[in-house]
């Protein structure tokens, strides 16, 4: 049916948007988090570099949050619209259907 090719669609750009988001928290958890076994093996330059990132890291994250908010809130938005234009949708089936 032509629902279930449109469900599944946006099943898909869902599972993209989780496939990225999972690749961007597995990043986010590498570069700054910085475990006792990875510390021992680091010179010193790795090292400032480390710290240098974890100075940049607070403004990257207000950035980066604020950035995701906006989109998610903008999604929610149109998941929104598109469920009340749905309800209306079958607002005027049941309409039809009284005639």
């Amino acid at each position: 049916m032509e629902c279930d090719n449109l469900i599944n669609g946006l099943n898909t750009y869902i599972d993209n948007l989780n496939q990225s988001f999972s690749l961007s928290e597995m990043v986010i958890r590498y570069k700054y988090s910085l475990q006792n076994e990875r510390l021992v093996h680091l010179i010193s330059f790795q090292i400032n570099y480390y710290l240098h990132s974890t100075i940049k890291f607070i403004g990257y994250k207000q950035s980066i949050t604020k950035i995701i908010s906006e989109q998610a809130s903008k999604l929610t938005y149109t998941f929104n619209n598109v469920y009340q234009y749905l309800l209306l949708s079958q607002f005027h089936y049941y309409q039809i259907d009284d005639i």
